[in-house]
């Protein structure tokens, strides 16, 4: 009898340790990052922030932020302002100007009425079962293009351990 309930007591322990061992969140060690972006030594609003691995063997995730009004930018992995794995990055930085389409309204969020958007579309669709298509125009940018490829950006940072402030002053002709 004793025998047995010790096979089932090594047996309960046994899994209860392997179910143990798969707890948890699976996720790397995220770090809090933030920072401010400016542009001339003026705060940047609404520029796009990526930490991405400066060497992509690593296994790092890609960060992403925004910045408000005040330039500031918190990094989200996985949720909202986790922050980043710990590691060496290329820092991109982005932010699109409104451009004025044909009609005189601006093209950003709400800047065109439903019935031109309809007429535009259709438009676009005749033209492109048509094969009159035309390349579209590049977007603009407030930036220097250089900050936004990963090839030129001349933006680098490391996430350490710990808290971590990173401030990102862009110059408009380019560099650092």
């Amino acid at each position: 009898m004793q025998r047995r309930s010790s096979f089932w007591l090594t047996a309960l322990a046994a899994a209860l340790l392997l179910s143990g061992s798969g707890c948890g969140s699976g996720k790397p060690k995220l770090y809090k990052v933030t920072g401010k972006v400016t542009l001339d030594g003026q705060p940047l609003s609404g520029a796009t922030v990526q930490f991405v691995p400066a060497d992509p063997a690593t296994g790092l995730e890609i960060a992403r932020g925004s910045s408000g009004t005040d330039g500031v930018y918190n990094l989200t992995t996985y949720n909202t302002n986790d922050g980043a794995m710990e590691g060496n990055y290329k820092v991109i930085v982005t932010k699109s100007v409104k451009v004025e389409v044909a009609s005189g309204e601006s093209s950003g969020p709400g800047g065109m009425d439903p019935s031109k958007m309809k007429e535009m579309f259709a438009k676009n669709m005749a033209e492109s079962f048509s094969r009159k298509t035309k390349v579209p125009p590049k977007s603009e940018t407030e930036i220097h293009r250089e900050y936004s490829n990963f090839d030129t950006t001349p933006l680098q940072a490391k996430v350490n351990a710990g808290a971590n402030t990173i401030d990102l002053p862009l110059r408009k002709g380019g560099g650092t």
